[in-house]
């Protein structure tokens, strides 16, 4: 890959992800998705950043027909990404006695209600784009693709609370231009 004059600030996620996909898919895969992406040759910004994520993005849909090793790769990012958080998520659990006092403590914690008990079922809305690469300086959608990268967050912050593996579903996202953010984490 060319030389790339970016912000520490940006290094990491493309450090992760050419690493992911070269885990995951390849070297050959990952040197064609990221070879000449030439909107990520200087980032200094969120706004750049978000329009390198979306030429990657792109880029990744188009070379990888199978969406299913797409979201993989993804999901592995959010994985990553969740380490930080854990150490939280690890209280919270302590703290509390049950799937509602989880949810309680974890709100709490976040200061705002941003997961809400629903039968079998959590339902995460969120008002905006979370995500600290700076994609939420969007001004164009940005593929489905990314965001399986917080569904792999949310996959493994409620493994850690609730001790099992969970199933989550991405039901709309920001920056895909929709008005906000939805999970749904299933209990059983």
């Amino acid at each position: 890959m060319g030389q790339r004059n970016l912000e520490d600030k940006y290094k990491g996620w493309l450090e992760r992800f050419s690493n992911a996909v070269s885990n995951q898919l390849g070297t050959n895969i990952r040197d064609k998705i990221l070879e000449k992406c030439e909107s990520c040759q200087e980032v200094s910004d969120d706004l750049e950043m978000a329009l390198c994520i979306k030429d990657v993005m792109e880029r990744f849909d188009k070379i990888v027909d199978d969406k299913n090793e797409r979201y993989n790769v993804m999901e592995i990012l959010g994985n990553q990404c969740v380490k930080n958080f854990l150490g939280v998520a690890t209280e919270v659990k302590k703290d509390s006695k049950g799937v509602e006092e989880i949810v309680k403590n974890l709100n709490g914690k976040l200061g705002a209600d941003l997961f809400k008990l629903v039968g079998n079922e959590i339902h995460s809305t969120l008002d905006r784009c979370f995500c600290h690469w700076g994609v939420k300086e969007t001004k164009e959608p940005i593929s489905v693709t990314y965001c399986h990268c917080s569904l792999g967050w949310m996959k493994t912050l409620f493994k850690t609370l609730l001790d099992k593996p969970v199933e989550v579903d991405l039901v709309q996202s920001v920056i895909t231009g929709a008005d906000s953010c939805k999970f749904i984490i299933h209990l059983d």
